[in-house]
């Protein structure tokens, strides 16, 4: 496998995580403006405010969790083609789990891409 194809390759399996990485990042920002537009002084309007603010919550993990699916699913496939290109490699995905660093040493899942000789 020479450098173009390999360069293709990662840049095939960075634009198929594009869209994930970025419903990360309106995830976090979202959750942050909700939190600093809760005002103490309308307690009138604050439940149907916790009403709409897990509503937008739920559906933005809903579509997070379904375009991590469809990445999963893309990347595994350019996997087997890449594979099936390269006679001498494998590549594959394996879904891993590591332990976070700091003070909340918490197990998370992750996948990485293996490639094997």
């Amino acid at each position: 496998m020479g450098d173009h194809e390999w360069t293709k390759f990662c840049d095939d399996v960075d634009r198929v995580m594009k869209p994930v990485h970025q419903m990360a990042s309106y995830f976090t920002t979202s959750i942050a403006s909700i939190c600093f537009l809760i005002i103490p002084g309308s307690m009138l309007l604050f439940p149907l405010f916790v009403i709409i603010a897990t509503v937008v919550i739920l559906v933005m993990i809903c579509v997070y969790l379904f375009l991590d699916y469809m990445a999963s699913r893309d990347v595994e496939q350019i996997c087997e083609k890449t594979t099936d290109r390269n006679p001498c490699l494998v590549f594959r995905v394996q879904n891993s789990y590591y332990i976070s660093s700091g003070k909340s040493r918490r197990c998370k899942p992750g996948r990485r891409i293996i490639v094997s000789i």
